[in-house]
């Protein structure tokens, strides 16, 4: 491995065993601090160029640098490292080295791959110390300015995250799966459509690209590639359902074919949108002589057992398409009822259901609401204050209160770092203009509405940089979910942004007082930090930022109790506030309008309707990860569903069975028959 921001001198060497959380190594190459990580050509072969390469210059430059790396290590080899992604390569390179070999006859001057160099470091891993944990170190002085940790991108341009986890959760949460799945039934899918869908998205991948830091064109530009991965992904996904499940769009298939690519069963509140052609025979009026018409009918599982379900709103007069059995659509003209359904669907594969008519009327009858706003599942209770914060609690009964307070402050910076103002004026709700209602209730599900008006600062003062004196609206509204047998408060957040140059948070108090870290999902590992920021940090040139990144959960907890915030899309920023409460703050975006080193550009402020989505896990004693993840992968992954003929036997292609394994992706193989399962 090598490494350069998040690593400083003092704390490690030049090589060392990186130690992870399970205990595998790996070799690692610490490139020094100052010189950038092109630092060979920074501070040696720029320098002795413009010095004409005499001998004064080999002096100063080359031989300070052979004793400095020398000193860094333990090692008898030193990485001259001479490419950076800013520059082409010198042509001047080879005679540079032969010069070298001839003035150092003692030292092996080798031109080669830094596949080869870790090859060389491998042979002496016994000899190099140990070190474990995050690599998140600040530049401590001035003199390491390029060495910055650079700790905002992951907020910078949230509708890039948020497409980006999108696309991953369509390709490796349907199409890889259903494709094996097409492929253990029978069919034949067509993998090259993969092939593309992947190449779409790695082009988004470049680090100033999927970071959010680059010029608006990039970004754009980064847009159709989203969009041709996600629709590549879809029409995979639309033939693979369509043929395992016997799609058809004839008006008079009554059976719903239910696909989950997951590889657990699944019994939840879902939801459906069920179109019915406009002389559906069966209909009542709820009400004497005016009130919507309505729809009879019953769903049935494929052993005839009544499906429980709730109405949720209709749609009247409205196109929508039906799936047929090659995988296209047919764009048919009728009502479109949204319910919200109790289904039980089988590991990785399918079931159907009956719409039935019925001459019953069909209506929610019962609730989850105990209270004027307030509602529980048993396990999971939520009241909505007037003002719009809420109280929560989970299994335990710990109450967590005062949540849902809205943080605006200022940001002067750009893609790469939040700008903090010294004058700047943070806002935090209550204090805004504030309604809350009851979006849907019956006896599967419970929904909040909250809409809330903030008067902020439109932007910056160029003159003096402060926030603007005048005022603008932005209107945040936030749908809270509370479902039958559900452990977590799920919350759909949009946001119609108005404003530049700022930054909105959502802030939860957890009042665990005696927290001492906070608690986050890495790509590696489920890591632990700590909340306190140390006081010697206080004069370094960089600051020890308290936003940390996450993967897709992040929390608090202490010894009895804690509280995770789950998010599937998006989301990847968060601190735990150096207050008692141990209040845990989320990112939702970051407006601002300067790309570095060119002039300022509009697309950065994000001007314009955003949506958001993430869950509130309250949860008693040890965090269960494993079981996290599998709710947050029932997010990205959904369900999907289309008409059939003929009900279809149900049936499960892969099944999980052990609690704590966690199951990242299905495939088929990419050589010969079979496929591949990854997992942990």
């Amino acid at each position: 491995g090598i490494c350069w921001r998040g690593a400083q001198n003092e704390s490690y060497p030049a090589h060392f065993v990186w130690v992870g959380p399970d205990g595998s190594r790996m070799v690692t190459h610490k490139i020094l601090d100052k010189g950038s990580y092109g630092v060979f050509d920074f501070l040696v072969r720029t320098p002795m160029k413009k010095a004409g390469f005499s001998d004064e210059a080999f002096k100063e430059y080359f031989d300070t640098y052979v004793e400095g790396e020398k000193n860094r290590g333990t090692g008898p080899v030193i990485l001259m490292l001479d490419a950076i992604d800013h520059q082409r390569p010198d042509p001047i390179m080879p005679q540079l080295l032969k010069q070298l070999s001839e003035r150092y006859p003692d030292i092996e001057f080798l031109w080669e791959s830094l596949e080869t160099y870790g090859e060389e470091l491998l042979k002496h891993e016994t000899e190099f110390p140990e070190r474990t944990g995050e690599l998140r170190e600040p530049a401590r002085d001035s003199k390491r300015v390029g060495h910055y940790l650079i700790a905002h991108t992951i907020s910078s341009r949230y509708p890039i995250k948020q497409r980006n986890d999108q696309c991953q959760a369509i390709l490796e949460k349907w199409a890889e799966p259903c494709a094996l799945f097409q492929k253990m039934a029978g069919g034949q899918p067509i993998l090259s459509y993969l092939d593309t869908a992947w190449q779409y998205l790695l082009r988004n991948h470049p680090h100033d690209s999927i970071c959010g830091c680059s010029i608006d064109q990039v970004h754009r530009d980064m847009r159709y590639r989203f969009d041709q991965c996600e629709l590549i992904a879809d029409g995979v996904v639309r033939r693979a359902v369509a043929q395992m499940g016997g799609a058809s769009d004839k008006p008079e298939a009554g059976n719903l074919v239910v696909h989950n690519p997951l590889p657990f069963n699944r019994k939840d509140v879902f939801e459906l949108a069920i179109p019915f052609a406009p002389d559906w025979p069966s209909k009542f009026i709820d009400g004497l002589c005016t009130a919507e018409w309505i729809n009879r009918f019953k769903l049935f599982t494929d052993k005839g057992q009544p499906v429980p379900f709730q109405l949720s709103r209709i749609e009247r007069g409205i196109e929508y398409k039906v799936l047929r059995e090659d995988g296209r659509r047919t764009v048919r003209v009728g009502d479109v009822y949204h319910i919200a359904a109790e289904l039980e669907l089988p590991a990785a594969g399918y079931t159907g259901f009956k719409i039935e008519q019925t001459e019953d009327a069909v209506r929610n009858q019962g609730s989850l609401m105990t209270g004027v706003m307030s509602a529980s599942t048993g396990e999971l209770s939520f009241t909505l204050n007037a003002n719009g914060t809420g109280r929560l609690s989970g299994p335990s009964g710990h109450l967590f209160d005062g949540l849902f307070v809205y943080e605006d402050c200022g940001d002067s910076g750009d893609g790469w770092t939040r700008g903090q103002l010294v004058n700047d004026i943070v806002y935090r709700s209550p204090g805004t203009r504030v309604t809350t209602a009851i979006d849907e209730d019956g006896p599967l599900r419970t929904v909040f509405r909250v809409e809330r008006e903030f008067d902020l600062p439109p932007g910056l003062d160029k003159r003096t940089g402060w926030r603007q004196e005048s005022r603008a609206p932005l209107r945040v509204v936030d749908l809270l979910y509370i479902e039958k047998d559900s452990p977590c408060l799920r919350v759909k957040t949009s946001v119609w942004n108005t404003c530049c140059d700022h930054r909105l948070r959502v802030v939860f108090p957890t009042g665990l007082k005696t927290a001492l870290e906070s608690f986050a999902e890495t790509p590696f590992a489920v890591v632990e930090r700590e909340i306190e920021i140390p006081v010697e940090t206080a004069h370094w040139h960089e600051r020890v930022n308290p936003e940390k990144p996450f993967t897709t959960f992040c929390g608090v907890r202490d010894a009895a109790n804690g509280l995770a915030v789950l998010a599937p899309f998006g989301l990847h920023e968060y601190e735990v506030l150096q207050t008692h409460d141990r209040s845990l703050a989320l990112t939702l975006f970051r407006s601002t309008g300067k790309t570095v080193f060119i002039p300022s550009e509009p697309d950065g402020q994000l001007l314009g309707q955003m949506e958001f989505e993430y869950l509130l896990y309250p949860f008693s004693g040890r965090f269960n990860a494993p079981q996290a993840l599998r709710m947050i992968a029932s997010y990205q992954a959904g369900i999907r569903t289309h008409f059939a003929d003929t009900m279809p036997e149900s049936r499960s292609f892969v099944q999980l069975k052990t609690g704590d394994t966690v199951v990242t992706g299905f495939k088929t193989a990419e050589y010969g028959a079979g496929g591949v399962i990854r997992l942990w």
